[in-house]
């Protein structure tokens, strides 16, 4: 893994991983379902991340091999590279696409990330969508204290196929979540399989991803 790629894409999380095994075994398992193997393969990433309820959109070019990603927002684009996260706009940029591909790659990162923990939660209800009833129940911790939200967490309800069908946000780990969605609407590119559609309890879609290519 490149110096850039692990500063943005794993977002330098300072702690040696601390997992239980069936936990760790868990992770690594929706990882190779979601196509972590391939991840060395790619050389581009480009997509658009869209916020629903502000209409919000940024779109990234991301070149792994090239430790460099493109970012555009209200017509403006940003670049970053490795060793050059310098200036506010580009600090804004860096925030932003560690926010906004997480929704996308979240999968991914269950085998990339350090400085994380996961717990095997056994069948879990998925709060705020009873229909869906119980499932299989992955907690992700970040434990370190390096990033931009240290101590956040994550339960990934996953479905039969072994990868989510919904997630929860607890901001710095609280018990309750602040947000849960569902993870809808999977594709395929370039070996690696992510979501494109989030949806909230009330039904309204939330984030979309949007005019992605994976090379």
């Amino acid at each position: 893994m490149s110096r850039f790629l692990a500063s943005l894409f794993v977002v330098l999380l300072s702690a040696s991983p601390t997992v239980a095994a069936d936990g760790d075994a868990l992770a690594r398992r929706v990882a190779e379902t979601a196509g972590v193997e391939n991840w060395g393969d790619v050389e581009r990433v480009a997509f658009t991340w869209k916020h629903h309820p502000s209409g919000n959109a940024r779109s990234f070019v991301w070149h792994p091999a090239q430790d460099s990603v493109a970012v555009t927002f209200n017509g403006t684009t940003t670049r970053i590279h490795a060793g050059s996260i310098e200036t506010d706009d580009q600090r804004r940029a860096h925030a932003a696409f560690v926010n906004d591909h997480y929704w996308m790659l979240s999968e991914l990162r269950l085998a990339l990330d350090t400085g994380v923990e996961f717990e095997d939660l056994g069948p879990t209800a998925v709060p705020g969508f009873d229909d869906m009833g119980d499932r299989r129940a992955l907690r992700v911790h970040y434990t370190g204290d390096a990033g931009y939200t240290p101590g956040d967490a994550y339960v990934l309800y996953l479905g039969d196929d072994d990868l989510p069908d919904a997630w929860a946000f607890h901001r710095g780990g609280a018990e309750e979540p602040s947000l849960v969605t569902t993870r809808q609407d999977w594709s395929e590119a370039g070996g690696i399989r992510f979501p494109t559609r989030f949806v909230t309890a009330d039904g309204t879609t939330f984030i979309t991803i949007e005019d992605v290519t994976i090379e």
